[in-house]
């Protein structure tokens, strides 16, 4: 092992050519101890060596020198020997241990850079392979180091003194450019190990300062990821820096070089894009936090207000673009897949045109919504009418918004839009000619607006459906009973409609009274009523009128009551009004039919 050191010091210091002078002079030494021992490779020599007889002694049926026995039977032959395998074992093991350490270091780093815990797992399954791997190599070294000591001693040679006089060998400029690189490596060491403690200060310094500057709150755990990150970007990056100078030291092929400086490369694209994004998030919130305080109590706070649900779009869609740009990035760096690097920057204009598709629709709400129902002198009843036809003008710019979003994504990805322009022409006719009911079902809706038959807001009666309407598609619409529930009803399924919002309606309320009552003091009782009715309640539109006794009951008089009011307050005010009956019908001692009860008694002789 100490000669396989030696000759790597040699290569270090450029001494190549005193390589095949050392193997030469281990060779002559080789023939000059042992100059008559046979060539153990030779058949010929083989075949004409002789048998030892039994008799013989051991260094005789071992075949070996005088010298070898000595060593091997010697106390200070086999202490030397034992130090110097133990010196071999402890370097192998020093390496091993060091090269472990180094890598579960790169690991640990690229541990910390991703919370995925399957990337994690992913990671400590390649540094317990490493780890066997490294065992596995340092002990084939051990006994080759182990089987190259007893080759020397079978030769006749002290295995400490050979391994001294091949160290010797080694010139001393191999020594000391050695000595020079390892002090440039840990130079270099100490520097990365410095700047990363400042780097860290001066971000936990900085990040302070910053939230001190811009006073948001808003912002302050993207800031510190955003900190966090580049601290642990610049040491990795310091330390990879570190081990391609130490590569650099060493006569390693070209190849190697080139194939560690493209990975720190792809590492660095990677990093770099990583904080980009970090910044982007802190920089997209910064300006929504600043934005908002700026609009605040102005003209523009509602429009702000109104836009700035499209904020997370926003700051996903540059998240998405900049991954995209790395990615790009990254593939450019290997060849045999480079060419799908041109997909990149396709894919970042079609985000860029969907999010662009996406405001456009939401100014377009805006607009729409100002343009219809943005004006505070039209009418209640001009303004559930455009309510009610907001929603289906909103619903169509959005389609064809989207549609051409749609088609400018497929060219900007590189592909012809016609073909699919018309086969969606070909899809709608055959569903034209399928959907029946689904046109029959447009085509009603679109008459119940253009008649206007009933609006948002609207009471109506449909069917044994009776409520008040919250929405008109142009296939369904959808009615609130009074229980809460939500009906779902065919436009096409409409048939016979009441609408209780027309003008006016009625709030119809039958009093029964006992056949005994007197007739003309109800009628008086009601009216007055009434009065009671118009003073309480604004939505009364005409006086109460008695249409006199409707029908004749097992127990009572039906008297009806008829009150002219506002569109769909009937049920309300119909309630006011038997609680003002009975309470004045419980002031004239007028009594209502059934609160009395007639009991004959007959005795029986």
């Amino acid at each position: 092992m100490v000669n396989v050191m030696s000759w790597l010091v040699t290569l270090v210091a450029g001494a190549e050519a005193t390589a095949p002078a050392v193997m030469a002079a281990t060779a002559n030494n080789a023939a000059s101890s042992t100059p008559d021992a046979p060539d153990v490779l030779a058949p010929d020599a083989l075949a004409s060596t002789p048998v030892a007889p039994v008799d013989a002694s051991p260094d005789e049926v071992l075949n070996l020198g005088p010298k070898a026995w000595d060593m091997l039977t010697s106390t200070e032959g086999i202490v030397r020997f034992v130090v110097l395998v133990t010196v071999e074992i402890a370097v192998v093991v020093l390496l091993a241990v060091t090269i472990g350490m180094l890598a579960s270091f790169v690991l640990r780093r690229f541990a910390a850079m991703t919370s995925v815990e399957s990337v994690q797992g992913r990671l400590a399954g390649v540094g317990r392979t490493l780890r066997r791997t490294l065992a596995i190599t340092a002990t084939l070294l051990i006994f080759a180091a182990l089987g190259y000591d007893l080759f020397v001693v079978y030769q006749g040679q002290d295995a400490v003194t050979a391994t001294i006089e091949q160290i010797r060998e080694v010139p001393r400029d191999a020594w000391l450019a050695l000595g020079f690189a390892c002090a440039q490596v840990l130079g270099v060491v100490i520097a990365a190990v410095v700047f990363n403690r400042s780097q860290r200060r001066a971000l936990v310094w900085l990040e302070a300062k910053v939230n001190a500057w811009d006073k948001v709150e808003a912002n302050d755990k993207s800031l510190n990821a955003f900190c966090t990150s580049l601290a642990n970007v610049l040491a990795n990056t310091a330390w990879l820096l570190v081990l391609w100078f130490a590569v650099t030291r060493l006569p390693l092929p070209d190849s190697f070089e080139s194939v560690l400086l493209r990975g720190i490369t792809i590492y660095l694209t990677i990093a770099v894009g990583l904080l980009v994004v970090r910044i982007t998030a802190v920089v997209v919130e910064t300006i929504d936090a600043l934005s908002r305080r700026v609009t605040a109590d102005t003209a523009y706070q509602s429009y702000y207000d109104h836009l700035r649900s499209l904020v997370p779009l926003l700051r996903r869609c540059v998240e998405y673009a900049l991954w995209l740009a790395v990615g790009t990035l990254v593939l450019y760096q290997l060849e045999p897949i480079a060419a799908l690097a041109a997909w990149g920057p396709r894919l970042m204009q079609a985000i860029g045109v969907f999010f662009i598709g996406r405001v456009v629709v939401a100014l377009g709400f805006l607009l729409i919504g100002n343009a219809m129902v943005g004006d505070p002198t039209i009418s209640d009843t001009e303004r559930r009418r455009r309510q009610t036809i907001e929603p289906l003008v909103k619903g169509a710019f959005k389609s064809v918004a989207y549609f051409i979003a749609f088609v400018l994504m497929l060219a900007v990805l590189g592909f012809n839009p016609l073909p699919f322009l018309a086969g969606a022409g070909i899809i709608g006719v055959v569903i034209g000619l399928g959907a029946q009911p689904l046109i029959n079902d447009v085509v009603s809706g679109f008459f119940i607006l253009f008649e206007n038959l009933y609006l948002v807001g609207d009471f109506i009666e449909v069917g044994s459906i009776r409520g008040t309407v919250e929405a008109i598609d142009f296939r369904t619409t959808r009615i609130r009973d009074v229980a809460g529930n939500l009906h779902i009803v065919r436009n096409g399924d409409l048939r016979e409609i009441a609408n209780y919002c027309k003008g006016f309606t009625h709030a119809v309320v039958d009093v029964k009274v006992p056949y005994d009552s007197d007739i003309k003091r109800v009628f008086a009782e009601l009216e007055a009523a009434g009065a009671d009715l118009a003073a309480q309640h604004t939505s009364v539109q005409g006086v109460l009128e008695v249409r006199g006794v409707m029908a004749f009951d097992d127990d009572g008089l039906e008297v009806r009551t008829v009150t002219k009011v506002e569109p769909a307050t009937h049920f309300a005010v119909a309630a006011a009004l038997r609680l003002i009956i009975l309470e004045r019908f419980a002031a004239a001692g007028i009594a209502m039919a059934g609160e009395r009860m007639l009991v004959t008694l007959r005795q029986e002789s």
